[in-house]
């Protein structure tokens, strides 16, 4: 299950359809690919911007580290933290085309909002992993096709 976490100051992405179209843009990356769309969890932690500090300075002040925008004022910075289970990438290259494929999805956004960002994942062993008690199905299996079309856990197999 990806699991992204967004740490962003409470100025930001307060409307639900903010938060929608982030969440199904990082839902698409992994749907793209075959994974349930029901596996994706996108959680938003907004922090009160003096609670964000960036290279020892408060966010909303610009410093070396966190330039600033032509009105003046320090960009708003969100942090990404992502943890893959139901994937692991297999190697550099492919590590390389995620990091592209996150970087056109959200990137584009975070630029036209103006906004600075950072990202980076954690790769779980799927053996750690059960949602809603249930062991994932093998990755192309015909129980995970199920998962699926049916966009929720259902049993297939006795733990």
């Amino acid at each position: 299950m990806p699991l992204w976490r967004l740490y962003h100051p409470d100025t930001i992405l307060n409307t639900p359809e903010e938060k929608s179209i982030i969440a199904s843009k990082i839902t698409s990356m992994y749907t793209a690919v075959g994974l349930p769309a029901f596996y994706v969890v996108v959680l938003f932690w907004p922090l009160p911007a003096t609670n964000i500090y960036i290279g020892g300075h408060p966010s909303i002040v610009s410093s070396p580290s966190h330039p600033p925008t032509a009105a003046g004022a320090a960009p708003p910075f969100v942090r990404y933290v992502a943890s893959n289970i139901a994937r692991k990438l297999p190697g550099p290259e492919a590590h390389q085309r995620f990091m592209k494929r996150v970087n056109d999805t959200l990137g584009t956004v975070m630029l036209e909002k103006g906004w600075d960002w950072e990202i980076h994942f954690d790769e779980t062993e799927r053996e750690l992993w059960r949602i809603s008690g249930l062991k994932a199905p093998p990755t192309g299996s015909e129980e995970e096709r199920l998962w699926r079309e049916e966009n929720k856990a259902i049993p297939w197999e006795k733990l």
